[in-house]
Parts: structure tokens; sequence; C-alpha cells
């Protein structure tokens, strides 16, 4: 059987010989050099059998690699790399017959990656010598593979084991030991391992005392720990093994109490973070040492890391958050070192399928990659330092010195914690010398005489030495004691810890960003290492186009070869037919949407802007006012006065008022006196309103209802008024946020855009998936807005009309959650800020981003920016719950659940999937709301504090985030239950006090005879509302326009929903 393995490998070698060369001729000879389009790497990776778990890893990070050089348009920009992956399942046999297949049917192979494992490596040389492949390995560190007379096209990424062990034995050297055992599996690795710690140590005059081997794939190490606990005088162990061996080797020691000071272990690179997750009792692992590629943090290993955590897990085997083998940025690494080995290659005009051509080029590459520097030596091995970590407790190892490879010294730059929690290192042997020998003479002369000396003052001695041992005893017990307090502060402190790192939004889930942040990031490091003025020039004008957001948008330039007038009606053509808009980035000049700081100036792009104050409206602009005082009645007065502040209650308001959404915007609208400077009839939209709180479903809705309206339109007046901007801001663009707040829910079924899509409704076919709930409520808002009844924009002239349109369009559109990065990122980009917690893209260069009077100058001179801030505000509003004290909050939250909840039934009823957080679990509460802090809200309430300080919001966030993340499941299955009842009594409450009227929803229309898969949804809707004018029963209201307040007798249930609201009787 095995002279026919041999016969079938023979002929295989042959036939892949045949069509490697044959390739080659054919590519090479017969049609002379050209670029290469398309070339292959062949990746070696473990991905199935007993060491998937980092293989998945390391071939993820191949994968990774080759499709970020893929879209690299200045690296390889005419090739592009295919990875064909192969499945080694760390075997040496599997491999060569997979490898012998794949290059007998893969053509255009330049090199192979990998492999993972020595014995692997080694026979795959065997086979790729013979046709000079260079292979380039992140794992197999076997020293013999050095050998270049026996593996003459072998590299790797890593140091070979001859310099680990070299680093290992010095570093036992130093701290004092001098005898040592060695405990390895019988592969390539653990021997190669073992033999080199060896050799380097009876160099340094080490002592071995054993060298204890087992098979690989060990699971039963009782004869092993047998072995170990027989070497009596030896202390320090050094282990050479795969993880998953480890963890059973550790589990025999830990079980025979082994590991808590007896013995010191050392470690290779099985010491990593899967080790420590594992079920083994961590606190008998403290004191374990191990040298480790040099792996620190750096940009391009965070942005690793980043995008390490958002890959498709299914796609990307081992992905998906942001814990990941030490051997994938080295996997990495193999895949650039190639990459840039061929682009060298290619433009020095040579044959990239000439292996022997192809391998000085890859041997003399040296870039900087995710690893650190990137250089090998004559043999092709890696030259890299050493990292000394040593176990501590917690989740990872912590590095307490460094081995230079280049200088062969070794650094400590922290203390070692030893098994047992002992600061100095254990059994180290006492060294006699002829000195010694002397000062011990020396000594033994002193010690007589001092005998001598004591037996005479014996007497006094004994007396001394009583009262001295009374008081060691004493200082003894205030030792334990103090120790005792000092362990409980350390553990008071680690709480703190973990609090302050919670709270201040460190442990965020996944972190969202988009692809022209990074683009920015690359660009703004470019316009610092430039010094051709004329690329300075183009970059500029890149960063400029970018951040004002005009890649996509046309624009004219004038022609001297057309007369005057038919260039001025060509340019008002193409305005009007190709370039469009009609709203406030038509209405006025705009620079690019972002500015820098240059000295006292603002700056829009390369553009000085001096602050410019809108001009106030002209009555033949706007129109006259026919009626503007609105005056509430004097029991809801009180309530309104706090409109500017977090206070605001929206539950003690609409207790007492019929009409809540209509008084809050109306309050504000009259406080700032937008009626008055736009012309606007209060009347006119006093009737809209009252029709819009029957719109917003009355309480039919949980969540999205006339309440959750009143509560946007109210933050947005908190966020303009702290902020400054309405001073900034044009009466018309401060009077579109708050009526895009009020408008953004009308009509809301009750359920997401996604159910509406998923059953085919009305509404999704309609505005063709997109934005299905925003384009709805803007057509039921606008189409009663102009309705004859109302005709509340009639004041406007037909070009503020036409802005003020198109900004609320852009405002309640910026409010879908699929926007949200988009708007995010426009965000930061105009105003220069960094990713979520941090500032590291400043403008220019770390300049902290503009404050005050500059920044609202800077607002103030550049329409598009406004929209950005406007943008902001309202989606803010929309999530605002979190920021509010905490019994505002959670009422908020818990009917956001109760209306998923409701969404979740209806899934299961048409036999859908239920959505995430919908299921009618309480542990969805806590998870869905804590989501929805760390991903959407917390990141963008930061982002915005960078600007504009509301540190009160930050708190009552973060104070939510840490009781939701806390929450046992059985606590809030209570708080659930709790604050259901609450919201019964709260809405029996409140549909009291609205004078026993049926609940009016959909648009006026009784929720069970409409929904929004009927046809004629809307028009159904607007007429209902209409109707529902007629009645005039909205608000029942005197001559002043003041609303009539509750019956008295309702006061006891006023004070229970309140209560149970947080609210203030």
């Amino acid at each position: 059987m095995l002279g026919h393995d041999r016969i079938g490998v023979a002929l295989s070698l042959a036939m892949v010989a045949t069509t490697i060369l044959t390739s080659h001729i054919a590519g090479g000879i017969l049609t002379g050099y050209v670029p290469p389009i398309n070339v292959t790497i062949v990746g070696l990776y473990p991905v199935t059998g007993s060491l998937a778990s980092p293989g998945q890893d390391i071939a993820s990070a191949a994968k990774l690699a080759v499709s970020h050089v893929n879209a690299e348009p200045l690296l390889l920009p005419n090739t592009r790399i295919i990875l064909e992956a192969v499945d080694t399942q760390a075997s040496a046999a599997q491999t060569t017959l997979s490898l012998l297949a794949t290059l007998r049917n893969v053509q255009r192979i330049v090199a192979i990656s990998g492999a993972a494992v020595s014995s692997v490596s080694r026979s795959v040389q065997n086979i790729v010598s013979v046709f000079n492949i260079p292979m380039i390995s992140p794992a197999s560190t076997a020293a013999v593979l050095s050998n270049k007379a026996l593996y003459p096209t072998f590299m790797r990424v890593v140091p070979p084991d001859t310099l680990h062990g070299s680093a290992t034995a010095s570093t036992i050297k130093s701290i004092g030991w001098r005898r040592i055992a060695t405990i390895f599996h019988d592969d390539d690795y653990g021997i190669s391992s073992s033999q080199s710690l060896v050799t380097k140590a009876v160099e340094l005059g080490i002592e071995v005392s054993a060298q204890i081997s087992f098979p690989f794939g060990t699971t039963d190490f009782v004869t092993v720990v047998d072995a170990i606990e027989k070497l009596s005088d030896t202390h320090v162990l050094f282990i050479a093994c795969y993880t998953f061996e480890a963890v059973e080797l550790f589990r025999e020691l830990i079980k025979r109490d082994l590991t808590t000071g007896r013995f010191v272990f050392f470690g290779s690179d099985w010491l990593v973070d899967e080790f420590f997750e594992s079920d083994l009792d961590q606190d008998k692992l403290h004191g374990l040492l191990v040298l480790q590629y040099l792996l620190d943090s750096s940009p391009l290993m965070d942005a690793f890391t980043d995008e390490w955590e958002t890959l498709n897990s299914t796609e990307y085997l081992g992905a998906g958050d942001r814990t990941y083998s030490q051997f994938a940025p080295l996997s990495y690494d193999t895949v650039m070192t190639t990459a840039y080995a061929l682009q060298a290659a290619i433009d020095d005009g040579v044959d990239v399928f000439d292996g022997q051509v192809l391998l000085p080029y890859m041997a003399q590459t040296t870039f900087i990659g995710l690893t650190g520097n990137i250089s090998f030596d004559v043999n092709y091995d890696r030259i890299s330092p050493l990292a000394i970590r040593n176990y501590k407790g917690g989740a990872a190892l912590q590095t307490v010195g460094q081995w230079d490879t280049a200088s062969n010294s070794l650094v400590f730059t922290d203390s070692i914690i030893y098994p047992g929690n002992m600061t100095r290192p254990p059994h180290l042997p006492i060294v006699a010398s002829p000195e010694s020998d002397k000062l011990f003479i020396v000594f033994v002369t002193v010690g007589v005489a001092i005998i001598v000396m004591a037996a005479i003052m014996l007497t006094v001695s004994i007396v001394i030495i009583r009262r001295r041992r009374a008081q060691v005893a004493s200082l003894e017990e205030q030792n334990k004691q103090l120790n005792l307090e000092a362990r409980a502060l350390n553990s008071r402190l680690d709480v703190l810890s973990e609090q302050t790192a919670m709270a201040s939004g460190r442990q965020s889930g996944p972190v969202i960003d988009m692809p022209v942040n990074q683009v920015l990031g690359l660009l703004w490091r470019l316009q610092g290492s430039v010094r051709n003025p004329i690329d300075v020039r183009d970059i500029n004008s890149a960063i400029e186009a970018i951040q004002s957001n005009v890649l996509f948008t046309p624009e004219t330039r004038d022609d001297a070869s057309v007369s005057s007038n038919r260039d001025n009606l060509t340019r008002d053509w193409i305005r009007k037919t190709l370039i469009g808009g009609t709203g406030p980035a038509a209405a006025g000049t705009h620079g690019s949407a972002s500015y820098t700081r240059r000295g006292s100036h603002v700056r829009s792009g390369s553009r000085i802007l001096l602050p410019i104050s809108p001009s106030p409206p002209s009555p033949l602009d706007l129109g006259v006012s026919r009626e503007t005082a609105f005056k509430p009645a004097p029991h809801l007065a009180p309530l309104l006065e706090n409109l500017a502040s977090l206070e605001f209650d929206i539950f003690a308001l609409a207790i007492r008022d019929t009409c809540t959404l209509r008084s809050v915007f109306l309050a504000i609208c009259t406080e700032k006196q937008l009626f008055t400077q736009l012309g606007l009839d209060s009347s006119a939209l006093a009737r809209y309103m009252m029709v819009l709180d029957k719109a917003c479903e009355g309480m039919s809705n949980p969540y999205h209802n006339v309440l959750h309206a009143a509560d946007m339109v109210q933050f947005v007046h908190f966020l303009l008024s702290t902020s400054g901007l309405y001073a900034v801001l044009s009466p018309l663009e401060s009077f579109a946020a708050l009526f895009a707040a009020a408008i953004k829910d009308v009509g809301h079924p009750g359920v997401d855009s996604s159910y509406l899509i998923k059953t085919k409704s009305v509404l999704a076919i309609r505005y063709s998936n997109r934005s299905v709930l925003e384009q709805h409520a803007l057509a039921m808002a606008f189409q009663l807005a102009l309705a004859d009844k109302f005709d509340v924009f009639a004041p406007l002239s037909a070009k503020s009309f036409a802005a003020f349109h198109e900004l609320v369009v852009e405002l309640v559109i910026g409010t879908d959650m699929h926007k949200h990065v988009e708007v995010m990122s426009r965000f930061k980009i105009a105003f220069g800020l960094g990713r979520e917690g941090g500032s590291e893209a400043l403008p220019q260069h770390g300049q902290a981003p503009l404050q005050g009077s500059q920044l609202l100058e800077g607002i103030q001179s550049n329409a598009k920016l406004r929209t950005i801030v406007l943008q902001l505000i309202v989606k803010m509003a929309d999530v605002s719950y979190p920021s509010r004290p905490w019994a505002k909050a959670n009422s908020w939250a818990h009917r956001y659940s109760r209306e998923a909840f409701q969404q979740g039934k209806q899934e299961r009823a048409h036999g859908l999937a239920v959505s995430p957080f919908m299921d009618g679990m309480a542990s969805s509460v806590a998870k869905a709301h804590v989501s929805m802090i760390r991903i959407v809200a917390l990141p963008m309430f930061q982002a915005w504090c960078e600007l504009f300080p509301i540190d009160e919001c930050l708190g009552h966030m973060r104070h939510c985030l840490r009781h939701w993340s806390s929450a046992s499941t059985d606590e809030m299955e209570h708080a659930h239950e709790t604050a259901l009842a609450a919201m019964d009594a709260f809405d029996r409450t409140f549909f009291a006090s609205d004078g026993g009227s049926p609940v009016v929803t959909n648009g006026g229309m009784q929720k069970s005879t409409l929904a929004p898969n009927q046809p004629n949804y809307i028009e159904s809707v607007i007429s209902g509302l209409l109707d529902v004018l007629d009645d005039d029963e909205l608000c029942e209201e005197d001559e002043d326009n003041e609303a009539t307040p509750v019956a008295s007798g309702a006061d006891a249930d006023i004070a229970v929903a309140l209560d149970a609201h947080g609210g203030e009787e």
C-alpha cells in the first residue's frame, strides 16, 4: 500500500511539473513578458481538525488581506490576486495530496501562504522547492526550516524557535535559575522548541534535568504530571504544545495543587487568549511567563481589530468580535509581503511566475505591517523582537519586558508576579564561591564574639526580648488587618474601574463607521508628508470635495466661445433641468459643508468665510400675519414654563391637556416669535396641530404616539436653546426643525418599515421600500397642511415654501435608521470630529473643534452646515428618551418594548421570523435599550457634545446604560410588568381627560376598520382627519384659545398616573 502511494505521488509530481512548465512557457516564452492580470496565492490553513480555531483566524486574515490589496489602487493596480485556500487539517499527508491536486489544476501560482504547522511546512517544501515556488508561513517556527540547503524557498514572518529558545534561556538565567526541565509534544514544533531552549541553556550553564515528551493530541496528562511531581530539585518548567493540550495539562496540575508555588512555568505559543477563556481556575494560573512575538497596538492594528469585529463570521470564519489568534495579523502580513514583492518585480519588468526570480524580491521586502517592521535575515527568517509577558490575573497577559533580537539583550519594564502571588523569584539556588568562603569565616568569628558578649548581657536581653516579642505580635496583628483592608480596597477599585469603563462608553458595542472616514484619514496623513505644491493642491481639493459632499454634484463652467446671453440661458437651463434644487441648498451661496481653523477666521474648504447674518424675511417674501397670538390656559402655563429644560414633563402636561402637541408646538413658536417673523396664521396652525394630535395615533401606539411627537418638539427646542443655534438659524430653518419633529410619526401604524416591506404593504410598494414610514408621514402631513380647511403655508411665497418643504423632507428622511451612519458621518466629517469615544481626526492635524462664537459663526455662514446640524438635532430628539431623567427614560423604554412586542406577535401571526428584541421576552427589554444606547444614541450625543456640551444628557444616558446592563432577567420581568400596569393606568386617565371620546387612530378612523395594507390608505386617512375636524371636538376651547382643564374628579387617577411615570403633581 505504501508503495502504491509513493507511485501515485510520483505520478502527481510529474503531472504537476508538466502543467507548471507548460503554463510558464506559454505565458513567458511564446508571448513575451506582460504584466500579469491575475495571479494566484495558494493558502495552506488548518480550518478543520484539532487546530481549527487558530486556523480559521489565519485563513480569514489572509482573505481579508487579499481583499485589501485588490481594492488598493496604488498597489498592483493592474493585477488581481486570487487566494486558493487548501484545508491542511494539520496533517502533512493530507496537505501533500491536496496540494498536488491544487498545483495540477490551478494556474498562475506565484506563492504559497502557510503552513501553520512546522511538520506540514517541511512536507510541503519537499514539493514546492522542486518548482521554486516561494512559500511564506505565519506560524511554522521549527529551527530546521532555516536550513536553506534543505528548504530553499521557505520564508516566515515569525522568529524561529532558535531565537525563541535563546531568548527564553537568557531570561531564565537573568532571573537567577540554574536548573530547568522541558515538557513538549513529540511533533516538529514541540521537539524544535524544546531542543532550541536546551541548546542555549547548556551554553549558558543551565542544567536541564529532564525532557518529558507526550504524543501529539494527548488529553490525559496523568502520566506526564506524575513525572513532573518526581522533579524534586527542579522548579522551572518550559512547556511547548498546543493550546488545547495546555488546557488539559494545567487541569491536572491544578488538581494536584502544583501551580501555586512549587513550580514556575514558562510557555510558548499556546499561552494565548483562548487558554485564559477556558474553564480553568484563573487564580491558580498567576505567575505564568512567556516570550511571544511583539504585537504592540498601532493605528494599523487598531484598524484591523475594528474591521475584524464587523466582518461576517460566516464568510470570515472566526471573525465577528474583537478577539483573534496572534497568528491572524501574521497571516495578513504574509499576503502583504507577497503583494509588495510582486509590485517591485512587476515594476522591474521581471517574470513573477519564475520563483527563483520572485524569491529574492520577497526576501528583500521591507515595510511596516500589522505586526510591526517586516524584514528578513539571510535565512529568510523574520527579524523581530520578543515581548516577555506575565499573567497577573484578569483577562490577558501583561508585558513586563522585551528581548531585543538585534543586540541579544533583555530589558525588564515592570515587576513580575510569580506563582503563589510572590513578588520575588522563588527557588533561587545558593551559589558558593571562594569569596563566599572567606566571608563565611569572617561571619563565624564575629558570631563567636557576639555570643560571648551575649552571655554577659543575657539577663538584660531576656527582658528586652520579651518586650520586643509583644511589640512584634501587635505589629503582626496590625499588618493582618491592613492586608485585609487593602484587599477590600483593591476589590472595590476593580468594581469602580469596571463601572467607570462602562460609564465612559469604552465597553461599547460594535463601532459603526463609513469608508469615507478612512479615506479622509489617509488623505490627511498624505497632506502632512507631501511637499510637491501640485500634489498638495490636488490633495486639498480632494479633501474639500469629500467634506463638502459634492463628489456627485454636477457643476457648470464658463465657455468663452458662447455669448453672454446664450451662456446665461444655457446655465439657467442646466441649473433647472440637470442640477435642480429649490431648497436651502439652492437659495443661497454656500461654501463646502466643513471648516477648519486658521487663526481667528473660519474657513470653508480653501475659502475664508466671513460671518453672514441671515436676512430678515420681508413681508413681500413671507406674507403678512393674520393672527399670531397663543395663550395657554392658566392651569397649563406652569407646565409650559420649562420647555427649554430636561425637567419638562410631557406626561404631566398630557394628563391636563387634551391637545398636548398643539400646546407644546404653539408655545415654543410663540416664545420664539416665529409666527410673527414668518407671517404665519397661528389659528390655522392651531387647528392643524389639533388634527395632528389625532393623526399621531392618540395613545393607540404605546410609543409612536402624540406624546412622542410633542416630546420630540420639546427636545429640538431644548437643543436649539442650549446650543445658541436659534441666534444663527433663520426663522424658516428653526420652524422647519420644530415642524419636522411634530410630523415625523404622523399616521404611524405601530410597526416598523421592515414589517411593512415583509408583508408587502401598500405603503411599502408606494414608496419602493425606501424610508417607508418617513415618506408616509411627510405625505400625510403636507397633504393635510395644504388642504383648503387649513392652507397653513398660504402666507409663504412659492420660493420660501419650496425651501421649507425641501428642508423638512431632508430632516424627516434623515431619521430613517438606515440613514444613521450617513448622517453621523456627514456631521463628523463636516466638523472634523474623531470617532466615537475620542477625537482621532481633529481639524488640521490635532486642532480641537471650534467652540463658542467661532463655531456659531461658521454654522451661520454655511447653509449646508446648518442642514447637517438640523438633521442631527431631529435624529437626537427621535432617540432622546435615555437622555432624560431616569423615571421618564424608563417609562419610554417600556413603552417602546411594548410596541415592539406587539409587532413580534403580528410577525408570528403572519408566519414571519420575529425581529430582534421583539420576541416578548423581558430580557429583550434590557438588551434592546443597551444596544440602542451603545450603538446609536451615546455615540451621537458624544459627537454633539464635542461642539455643544450637555453633560446632563450624557449622565442620564450612562445611568440608563449601567442600570440595564446590570439588571437580571427576573428584575427586568418585574420592572416590565410594573411599567405595563403603570402605562395602562396612565392611558386610562389620559383618555378620560379627553372627555371619554373614542380613540382616533390611523388619521381619524378606528384602527379596527383601517390598515396600511388596504388600497387608497392615505386618501382614506386624510378624509377621516378632515371629517374629525368638522366635528369641532378635537380640543375644547374658549374664545382665548385656552384649553379646558380636566374635571377635578380625576385628581386621584392623575396622581397615580403621574407617579407611575415619574411626573410631579
